[in-house]
């Protein structure tokens, strides 16, 4: 099994695994295509690394089913901070996945949903997890992050419910 980091010389492949090392410089590469595509909001470029029904998850829930949803979301995002930032740390490639932690900045300064911008100013923390086919395109994203530390900046609070 080839793992590969974003830290290492990609260039370099293991010895007896070529096959091994040229597809997962492809899930790098790819990897790095579907933050780009995040960053800049760019639904054709997320074509170019996804499935037609790849799914994404968000903290074990299913968000989108497919390419139209999963640009819906980063709309979605991008019109709630326009701002939005998603920096990827270290990419960690083993087997058909790629491992990523990422910070994620920016200020709400349009509409969240059917709620007025904040103007106020979060970071969240994160993790995904994607998952690649045989032709080195995303089928699926884990994401995993804590809502309540990008909520909670913006004003929003939790309500405990009431007791009987």
């Amino acid at each position: 099994m080839t793992q590969i980091t974003s830290n290492q010389n990609l260039t370099s492949k293991p010895e007896g695994d070529v096959t091994g090392a040229s597809k997962g410089q492809q899930i790098l590469e790819n990897t790095k295509t579907h933050y780009e595509a995040w960053n800049k909001t760019d639904a054709d470029l997320m074509k170019t690394v996804t499935i037609e029904k790849i799914t994404r998850h968000a903290n074990g829930k299913l968000a989108t089913a497919d390419q139209a949803g999963l640009a819906a979301t980063f709309n979605f995002f991008k019109t709630a901070v326009p701002d939005f930032t998603l920096t990827p740390g270290d990419i960690i490639i083993k087997g058909d996945k790629s491992y990523t932690k990422w910070v994620v900045k920016g200020t709400n300064t349009g509409m969240f949903g059917d709620n007025q911008p904040t103007g106020k100013t979060m970071e969240t923390h994160g993790l995904s997890i994607l998952s690649f086919d045989d032709n080195g395109k995303v089928t699926q994203e884990e994401a995993y992050f804590d809502q309540l530390s990008f909520l909670e900046p913006w004003g929003y609070t939790v309500t405990p419910p009431a007791v009987k």
